[in-house]
């Protein structure tokens, strides 16, 4: 398990929302594979948008999430 801010250490980051000490016990970039404090990575694909799911994400528990556009 590590902590957001060192999974993000020397990243260039566009804007943070919330607190970067928190634990992360996975990183996933499938929605159906999200957990209790998974960092969940929405992608834009071919074929589907990952940042339509961060609304589901957060229910299963996401602890964080990475995206291109902030949702509203």
């Amino acid at each position: 398990m590590m902590l957001l801010k060192d999974i993000l250490y020397r990243v260039s980051l566009q804007a943070v929302s919330g607190r970067t000490d928190i634990p992360i016990e996975s990183i996933v970039f499938d929605s159906r594979k999200v957990t209790t404090n998974s960092l969940f990575v929405a992608v834009r694909g071919t074929t589907s948008d990952g940042h339509i799911y961060i609304p589901q994400v957060l229910e299963k528990g996401a602890g964080a999430i990475v995206c291109e556009e902030i949702p509203e």
